[in-house]
């Protein structure tokens, strides 16, 4: 039993366990060690707690904007000897109002370590101190914070569609006053009955304060986003009426958490720990210019750097920040001509509310440095705690438990899908399907269109999405359960089955794991379009429509001395105008002349897909299909099969095959 228990353990756990173990003389003691020994932790919330902007973009958290700058990875590292968070025990999601984060409370005590360190603590008698704790962050995208943003500080919509600021106010007021504390405490109630550890603790965190309101250099300045710039100024009286708003939802979420009378649950309020560091301090003139040094900033600007992050050109869609997205396409729409002002004037600018620019999700977010405040406000807030023993419950995925492979797609197997943001492995959307799947949710899938996808719930928590990716074949993701078995089974299926290793191999066509409770079950694959045994509603087929993927077909003319070689393309791109195919036709050892490479849909392939490129070039010999075989390689297509007839019409090679 104990080599499988111990293979859970991350490897500082484990020492500390070993070494508290070779300790023991005599009769064993119960006497609690530091709470830094090992501490499990999960964060829940909105984007307070998702950290859009801070740090590096955390992989399978896109449609969420989660970064690992924020204070969940800075606090996890206090309380645990610097050690990194695990990506699968952050389900923070930017843009969830209360009432979707109450779903978040299914991926609690599902989680493999807390159980094994909770059975070795038992089996060591209370040596070890290892006390589960969980952070939540909710209540802004309830009352409006966004809204408020828009129409008091950078006016998005302009004079057609920007919310006068006072309305936006009073309509923030109203929802603080009527609308919050109902759905804030039905959902930690929620969290407070998923729990089946005695010992668990709760802590949820506030908000804070954007403005230094006392000072006077903003009152004649303008954040707004369109030229000209007359928009309404930063008053003082502006800046301590957006600031009240803070105080009043700190306040009533304390008031909730007081309201529940439950030890297991605490406020923390970090607000105090923003002083000197808001926006509007003495002597700094706003806003903040691109290429400024605001290294103390704890909330992001437009120009804020945003550290270590890699910024992506864009992302999924994620409110408020889609809806000021919509805001500048109208704008846009309705006078072209319109600029914004010479502060933003060489932003990205969004072309769809479903793909925004970073800058747009991280503004009035904190700064790396502010999340490490909020960790450190949280880790003062936990006290030593004694440890317990869970009872029975849901049984977490063993750590040696191995996904199983089914058989193999074939090499030439589209290597990326035409996403709405970008060109994504069958890999990538599958870890999508996941992201959402995982933590109960059975909506959408990010970059995937609405009428390209289905979405079947399976059972209380569980979900199987499917995406059309060709005119008869889907890929799709089956899941009976979320949580954290959910994220580690279907980690293990996709990283081991259906990810391109680069190694000669095709992908796999499918992946199933069996859970370890009843009915427990998670499958992933490409199978066809609408199967049987598929539970989720019939995708359109009467459509051709289906994710984009690459379609090559080619021909050759045979002009005596030499050949001209056609190549029809879509879904295909090397951004060096095709050079790459040029440059391997060379490795023939003959000179290929007359190359073009241009824009045209004048092809159709059989699928009914538009080419989008032609290629043509001259070639002395066909050389015994070395032609051929280079411009698969140019391509990525590693399976062979594309054959170019001499005076013949365009032959193409079925990916899909």
């Amino acid at each position: 039993m104990f080599p499988d228990i111990l293979s859970t353990f991350d490897s500082a756990s484990l020492l500390f366990v070993l070494l508290s173990a070779s300790l023991v003389s005599g009769a064993p003691t119960t006497q609690a060690l530091s709470r830094r020994a090992f501490t499990h932790y999960q964060a829940f919330g909105d984007s307070y707690s998702a950290a859009p902007g801070a740090g590096q973009q955390v992989v399978g958290g896109e449609a969420c904007w989660r970064h690992d700058g924020g204070y969940p990875y800075k606090l996890y590292a206090l309380l645990n000897n610097g050690a990194r968070l695990p990506d699968t025990d952050i389900f923070s999601c930017t843009g969830d109002t209360a009432q979707q984060i109450e779903r978040q409370a299914f991926f609690m005590d599902g989680n493999a370590d807390l159980v094994i360190a909770i059975i070795l603590t038992a089996l060591m008698r209370g040596l070890a101190n290892i006390v589960p704790q969980i952070t939540i962050s909710l209540g802004g995208n309830n009352v409006g914070f966004g809204n408020v943003v828009n129409s008091c500080v950078y006016r998005f919509g302009g004079p057609i569609r920007a919310v006068d600021c006072d309305v936006a106010l009073d309509d923030a007021r109203s929802k603080i006053a009527h609308e919050l504390d109902g759905p804030v405490e039905a959902t930690l109630k929620t969290f407070l009955s998923r729990s089946t550890n005695d010992n668990l603790k709760m802590y949820v965190t506030g908000y804070a304060k954007f403005w230094n309101a006392a000072t006077t250099q903003c009152d004649g300045v303008s954040w707004q986003y369109w030229l000209p710039s007359t928009g309404d100024k930063m008053t003082q009286d502006r800046r301590r009426q957006m600031n009240t708003l803070v105080d009043q939802v700190n306040t009533r979420l304390a008031n909730v958490v007081a309201g529940l009378n439950n030890p297991k649950i605490h406020f923390v309020d970090y607000d105090a720990l923003y002083n000197g560091n808001r926006f509007c301090e003495e002597g700094v003139i706003e806003p903040q210019k691109n290429g400024e040094d605001r290294p103390n900033l704890h909330m992001h600007q437009v120009a804020t750097e945003y550290g270590q992050i890699k910024p992506e050109p864009s992302l999924p869609g994620a409110e408020p920040a889609s809806s000021w997205a919509r805001d500048i396409i109208a704008v846009r729409q309705a006078h072209p001509d319109a600029a914004p002002v010479d502060a933003y004037a060489n932003l990205s600018t969004p072309d769809s509310a479903d793909l925004l620019p970073l800058w747009m999700t991280k503004v009035f977010h904190p700064t790396q440095l502010g999340h490490s405040k909020i960790a450190q406000a949280v880790h003062d807030a936990i006290g030593d705690s004694p440890v317990g023993v869970p009872s029975g419950g849901f049984q977490p995925l063993p750590a040696d438990k191995t996904a199983t492979c089914g058989g193999n797609l074939g090499l030439n197997f589209p290597p990326k899908f035409a996403l709405l943001d970008k060109q994504a492995p069958a890999s990538e959307i599958l870890f999508r399907m996941r992201d959402q799947a995982c933590q109960g949710k059975c909506e959408s899938i990010a970059g995937v269109p609405a009428n390209l996808m289905a979405a079947k719930k399976v059972s209380d928590n569980g979900c199987e999405y499917a995406a059309k990716i060709s005119s008869g074949r889907e890929l799709y993701f089956y899941a009976t359960s979320s949580g954290d078995n959910c994220y580690k089974a279907t980690e293990r299926m996709i990283n081991n089955c259906m990810a391109d290793k680069n190694d000669g191999n095709p992908i796999h066509d499918s992946s199933w794991i069996n859970g370890p409770n009843y009915g427990e079950f998670y499958q992933v694959g490409v199978r066809t379009l609408n199967d049987p045994k598929a539970v989720h509603d019939p995708i359109n087929t009467g459509s051709g429509e289906h994710l984009g993927y690459t379609h090559v077909e080619c021909k050759r003319d045979d002009n005596v001395v030499y050949n001209t070689f056609h190549i029809n393309l879509s879904n295909w791109d090397d951004g060096n105008w095709g050079r790459s195919i040029l440059e391997k036709v060379k490795e023939c050892h003959l000179s290929p002349t007359e190359w073009k490479y241009e824009p045209g849909s004048d092809g159709e392939f059989a699928d009914g897909t538009k080419s989008d490129h032609w290629a043509s070039f001259h070639l002395v010999i066909s050389n015994g299909g070395c032609a051929e075989s280079k411009i698969e390689e140019a391509m990525g297509l590693r399976g062979g099969g594309l054959d170019c007839p001499i005076n013949s019409d365009y032959k193409e090679l079925d990916l899909m095959a």
